[in-house]
């Protein structure tokens, strides 16, 4: 570890300090946290310490952490993102403060999430909310012994719908309109 980085990890409370010690291990220029993580899109680095050092029962941002015990104050409704792009990153060089929005759109920018540009070209591209016809329906229902996902692949629905169409959840229009039709007779 260079003297850079001990002097902003000996600057923190000493939970965190130690946490950072321990907890840690050097990857090139990244410090990786090898703690407690959650999942959100990525693996998140948690810990159950505030910018103070000291101990709470919920779960806390590392990354959050360590930035407000380096600035002495809240973050409030920002962000702590770490910019070298590294999930489990903590190095405290690494880590920017800025709006939800912004890395929201620098996760999209990099490709981490889906943006609303690539929802909305699965729609144009018919990916989604595909309409199945009633003959691809008794098909379905014909192969109902082949695995769900073979058949959702094929026919480029999701899993569920295919399950919905063998629970008799869903029907072709013709076996609908002979349920309505037989219970006007009845």
């Amino acid at each position: 570890m260079d003297r850079k980085t001990k002097a902003l990890i000996d600057g923190l409370p000493p939970a965190l300090r130690n946490l950072m010690l321990t907890r840690t291990e050097e990857e090139g220029e990244c410090l990786i946290w090898t703690g407690m993580t959650c999942v959100a899109f990525t693996r998140v680095p948690r810990c159950h310490y505030d910018s103070t050092g000291t101990p709470t029962k919920a779960s806390r941002s590392l990354r959050r952490t360590i930035v407000e015990a380096m600035e002495g104050k809240p973050l409030g409704k920002r962000v702590a993102s770490c910019m070298c792009g590294t999930p489990l990153c903590v190095h405290p060089a690494h880590l920017s403060v800025m709006t939800r929005k912004a890395a929201m759109q620098r996760a999209s920018a990099a490709g981490k999430i889906k943006g609303a540009a690539t929802t909305a070209r699965n729609r144009l591209s018919g990916l989604r909310r595909r309409k199945l016809t009633d003959d691809q329906i008794r098909e379905i229902l014909a192969r109902s012994e082949e695995s769900q996902l073979r058949l959702a692949l094929e026919f480029g629905v999701s899993r569920a719908t295919i399950g919905s169409i063998l629970h008799r959840k869903r029907r072709a229009s013709d076996d609908i309109w002979s349920a309505v039709f037989m219970r006007l007779a009845a």
